[in-house]
């Protein structure tokens, strides 16, 4: 017997709330297979806003903003949760922040898809050590809709650390036949990357597989500075 379709969740309401599901401040939550359509009105599916050690299985459609969001509450780092699933039609995918004191980590991502989104596909900001098997970032134009103008973002080094990834597809909106739409575009983007400013060698991020077979752009930064002063590639 096959596994049963995911059961589906429309947000029928007002405009402009922030998701449908939070977890605040708590540990061992989860969703488990679910399609939350946020019908263009909802900013995100699912916060995960301090949450520690639950299991979340869902994919999230349809968003005015981000469409899972991971952040890191004043006493609570959001930490060991696992996540499968997707993102589709949204202006982001997937973020991972914090606020100085605490921030996300030891989450691990499986096979979690993102797709058909405008700005950012994966936005990496106060997080460490989380692992990414297989995540896809937001494809080229495909049935004229554009994709993420940049497919993973590393915000900065020094606070987006000590990540690892395996087998990396970093797409994004670039276009060769048409350099307008790749203006600003970038599949695997590292920001304030300076090698003298980084704090320690342990914070460089690894990547496994960095797959570039189907047009994938490079791995850049915006200092022009090699990414290898950041992120160990191998394969």
């Amino acid at each position: 017997m096959g596994r049963p379709s995911p059961t589906a969740l429309r947000w029928i309401g007002a405009a402009g709330v922030q998701a449908m599901f939070a977890f605040v401040n708590h540990a061992g939550s989860g969703l488990e297979d679910l399609f939350i359509d946020g019908s263009n009105r909802l900013q995100s599916g699912c916060v995960l806003y301090g949450h520690v050690g639950g299991v979340f299985m869902a994919h999230f459609g349809n968003f005015t903003g981000t469409g899972l969001v991971l952040a890191a509450s004043p006493s609570s780092n959001t930490m060991h949760n696992r996540i499968e699933g997707s993102v589709h039609q949204a202006q982001s995918g997937v973020s991972l922040d914090g606020n100085g004191a605490c921030n996300c980590c030891m989450n691990s991502f499986f096979g979690f898809d993102v797709q058909r989104v405008t700005e950012i596909g994966w936005y990496l900001g106060d997080c460490d050590n989380n692992r990414f098997y297989g995540p896809l970032s937001p494809g080229y134009l495909e049935d004229d809709v554009p994709g993420a103008r940049i497919g993973f973002l590393i915000t900065d080094p020094n606070k987006a650390r000590a990540n690892y990834f395996y087998h990396v597809q970093g797409g994004s909106r670039r276009n060769a036949s048409n350099p307008a739409i790749s203006a600003g575009s970038h599949a695997f983007f590292i920001q304030n990357a300076r090698k003298a400013l980084l704090q320690n060698p342990g914070f460089i991020s690894k990547i496994y597989g960095y797959d570039r077979t189907n047009g994938e752009g490079p791995i850049e930064t915006d200092s022009g500075e090699p990414f290898t002063n950041f992120v160990q590639l191998f394969g």
